[in-house]
């Protein structure tokens, strides 16, 4: 799980961006998230193994975020689920950016239970879920508009 990037998700799911309140450009900051009836639309691409091709999605929300940790290997993972339209193919492979941002491992992180420090923790799953219902007309397509 790469920090600088799980905003994103997070933000689509909730449907608003986070406030971030930190005590010093060092520290750690306190993400608060509020929620609205009405995700995010987004644009997703993917490649798909044929060179200079990608398939681009538009109108994707997020239906599923989930975050996992496990002692055993030491790793934060994170899954994602969308749903949108159907994906364009063909179109003109996008430049890939790569994050500097080194992820987070599972055992990084702290619990802290009713303002005490827990060390007890050995794995967690924590899953954010909202319906999203997709809308098909009467327009030769079986696509979703």
């Amino acid at each position: 799980m790469f920090p600088q990037l799980t905003g994103r998700f997070f933000k689509d799911i909730f449907g608003v961006a986070a406030t971030v309140t930190q005590s010093s450009a060092a520290a750690p900051g306190v993400h608060n998230f509020g929620s609205t009836d009405t995700p995010a639309s987004e644009t997703i691409y993917d490649f798909y193994g044929v060179a200079g091709s990608e398939r681009r999605w538009h109108g994707m929300q997020a239906e599923r975020l989930e975050l996992k940790f496990d002692a055993n290997s030491g790793a934060m993972t994170m899954k994602t689920v969308y749903r949108g339209y159907a994906a364009s193919t063909g179109i003109t492979e996008t430049t890939a950016s790569y994050t500097s941002d080194v992820p987070i491992r599972g055992w990084e992180g702290a619990l802290t239970l009713a303002g005490s420090t827990n060390n007890r923790l050995l794995g967690a799953t924590l899953t954010f879920q909202r319906e999203v219902g997709l809308i098909y007309s009467a327009s030769n397509s079986q696509n979703p508009v």
